[in-house]
């Protein structure tokens, strides 16, 4: 079985939904974590998150 999308996504869809005019990807630091998001460093407010980095468990 050889997968329809690119190594290390879960579908050839991912890298155009970054694009969407609904997505925004922001880069800053986290500067607080609030009950519902996040707060950056440059002080904006998130609220609707979604990681994109996991780490696996190799232990």
């Amino acid at each position: 079985m050889i997968p329809d999308h690119p190594s290390g996504f879960a579908n050839s869809s991912f890298l155009e939904s970054l694009s969407r005019s609904n997505v925004t990807l922001n880069f800053d630091g986290i500067a607080e974590i609030v009950e519902n998001g996040i707060i950056t460093t440059t002080g904006v407010k998130c609220y609707h998150l979604m990681s994109l980095y996991t780490r696996p468990d190799f232990t």
